[in-house]
């Protein structure tokens, strides 16, 4: 048993080794432009157009509470505008949850006295009830809760 064991053992051995001398060696495919379906012309902005443009204050913009209001209101302070949908499941509710944690630890300067956040909903499907439902999962409270 053990002399058939070892030949076995062996003859596999063998040949794997042969199997790995005759093959094709692999090669990396360095500088490969990857292949997408995606159109990324669609992706590209004029920055050139937009970067260092000022916005327009009268804006107008509707809170949490269904209220209008200008951006002009939350000018004149240190604006953190994070972009997102409101029902979106990825990273939209990470990035708010973290940023809340992260200005949680911020101790030298206070929200809505030193500075404003405004996160923004691009979704044409967002309304007053993702909105709702956007700020109850996120469980903001205190400063950081939408107003």
């Amino acid at each position: 048993m053990r002399v058939t064991t070892t030949l076995i053992t062996g003859t596999l051995i063998a040949g794997l080794i042969g199997a790995l001398l005759t093959a094709a060696p692999a090669t990396a495919q360095y500088f490969k432009k990857p292949e997408s379906d995606l159109d990324a012309s669609i992706m590209r902005i004029d920055e050139d157009d937009y970067l260092g443009a000022k916005l327009d204050a009268a804006t107008p913009l509707i809170g949490a509470d269904g209220q209008g209001f200008p951006l002009g209101d939350l000018l004149g302070k240190p604006l953190i505008l994070v972009l997102a949908y409101y029902t979106c499941d990825g990273s939209c509710s990470v990035i708010n949850s973290e940023l809340a944690n992260l200005l949680d630890e911020v101790r030298r300067v206070r929200a809505r006295q030193d500075y404003q956040i405004l996160t923004l909903s691009f979704d044409r499907h967002d309304d007053l009830k993702t909105t709702g439902a956007f700020v109850k999962q996120l469980e903001l409270a205190g400063e950081h809760a939408a107003n």
